[in-house]
């Protein structure tokens, strides 16, 4: 039994038809439990590269996440013999999600160029010795910006390194 991941509600299923659609998913693994959440990657070829079709499945119950591990790992599923594992990372849900490795590159920057920006202003206004309000409300401006978007720089740099 491949248990990869450390135990929780989320499993990585890999090596699925190519063919496989989500419903096709759910239908397979709701026998195990209520499903919360299901993410699927069809299969693609980057030059000499085959990345077969995964799909990680987020249980609302970790037994079910579990039981589906033990049961599944190994199996044939429409010719194809899926692995079932733990997910080692968490799922990233749909609203968060990039929608490509190029989008992630940009935001990153934008957040880098932003941090950046915020520590020449704080060494330029502590040099300058004025009182200035309107310096301190675009300090508070770039730091609720750049405290919003360093949160999101591990999930970017992920979906890069998934996309490549």
């Amino acid at each position: 039994m491949a248990t990869s991941g450390k135990p929780s509600c989320q499993i990585w299923v890999g090596g699925l038809p190519e063919s496989f659609s989500k419903s096709e998913i759910e239908r397979v693994f709701d026998n195990f439990g209520a499903i919360s959440n299901i993410m699927v990657s069809k299969s693609r070829t980057m030059g000499a590269n085959y990345t077969p079709a995964y799909a990680f499945i987020e249980f609302k119950q970790k037994s079910a996440a579990q039981s589906a591990v033990r049961l599944m790992d190994q199996k044939r599923i429409a010719g194809s013999r899926i692995k079932v594992e733990f997910a080692r990372t968490r799922m990233v849900p749909e609203h968060i999600r990039t929608p490509s490795p190029t989008v992630a590159r940009k935001k990153i920057k934008k957040v880098r160029e932003s941090s950046s920006s915020s520590s020449e202003e704080n060494s330029l206004s502590s040099s300058s010795g004025e009182d200035g309000s309107d310096d301190g409300d675009r300090k508070k401006k770039l730091k609720k910006k750049k405290k919003k978007y360093s949160a999101l720089i591990p999930l970017l740099q992920f979906h890069m390194n998934a996309g490549e």
